[in-house]
């Protein structure tokens, strides 16, 4: 098995030595996104307006590889506040055909650059 870097240009880095996205050829492996833009400044505005944003990203990075967002088996969702739960979940859903893919959600106290959410997903070819 071989493994690459991937990275969009024109979605958000994620900081530091690390690739947005790993792509081991069966699986693509997206590090966790933040809502920013290509030039790594935040998207302001409510936390569903953020998880687009964040989305996007991640779409930028899988359409690297030939993949697309239905190509998303599991995510994982970074949420400063719970209460942004429900509005995140129905941005994020919205932007998928069924089956929708498994995610995990996991409370932080703070997240870079002040997001109010971040996701991480793996994407898997068939």
């Amino acid at each position: 098995m071989s493994k690459r870097a991937v990275t969009s240009h024109l979605a958000g880095g994620t900081g530091g030595p690390f690739p947005a996205a790993a792509d081991t050829g069966k699986h693509v492996f997206v590090s966790m996104q933040l809502p920013v833009d290509a030039h790594g400044r935040l998207v302001d505005g409510p936390a569903a307006q953020q998880a687009s944003r964040v989305l996007e990203n991640i779409r930028l990075h899988l359409q690297v590889v030939g993949l697309r967002l239905d190509d998303i088996v599991q995510m994982t969702f970074y949420l400063t506040d719970l209460a942004d739960l429900q509005p995140v979940d129905a941005a994020l859903g919205a932007a998928f055909a069924a089956p929708l893919p498994t995610r995990t959600v996991v409370a932080v106290a703070d997240l870079p650059v002040g997001a109010a959410v971040g996701v991480e997903a793996v994407a898997v070819r068939y």
